[in-house]
């Protein structure tokens, strides 16, 4: 892994007005090359399989996931990029808009780096901003 490249995020969260708030504070670090946006687990699954299928350049680095979704659970699409060897390294960083000590603690049981409450007041995005550059400069 290439930390000098850049990290390339995918976050994945049904609601359009919280993803869109999260790029645009992410958009804020030098760190982070690019950004996609999943709308929902199967989507994210398709595109972190298709992105690190090969070892190219716009692999998935690190996933920003919300634990609530549409057509599955933030913990069952974590359970299956673990499971697929082309998305097993990949960061996982759960966000849940209430925390559950339980789910944080099923997330690190399936691989998940860290699981925080989802960021409401740019205080908490810019913490957030700086625990992914935390985790993008350790992983180098």
């Amino acid at each position: 892994m290439d930390v000098h490249r850049g990290m390339n995020l995918l976050i994945v969260d049904d609601s359009q007005a919280d993803a869109r708030l999260l790029q645009l504070w992410l958009n804020e670090s030098s760190m982070i090359r690019s950004i996609l946006i999943a709308p929902n687990g199967a989507n994210a699954l398709s595109l972190a399989g298709s992105k690190n299928a090969s070892s190219s350049d716009d692999s998935i680095d690190m996933i920003l996931l919300d634990g609530n979704l549409p057509d599955m659970s933030g913990l069952e699409v974590l359970a299956e990029l673990k499971r697929r060897p082309e998305c097993a390294k990949i960061g996982v960083l759960m966000l849940s808009g209430t925390f559950n000590p339980r789910d944080a603690e099923q997330a690190a049981t399936l691989g998940a780096d860290d699981y925080r409450a989802k960021p409401f007041e740019g205080d908490d995005f810019a913490r957030l901003v700086v625990r992914i550059e935390e985790f993008w400069s350790a992983r180098g």
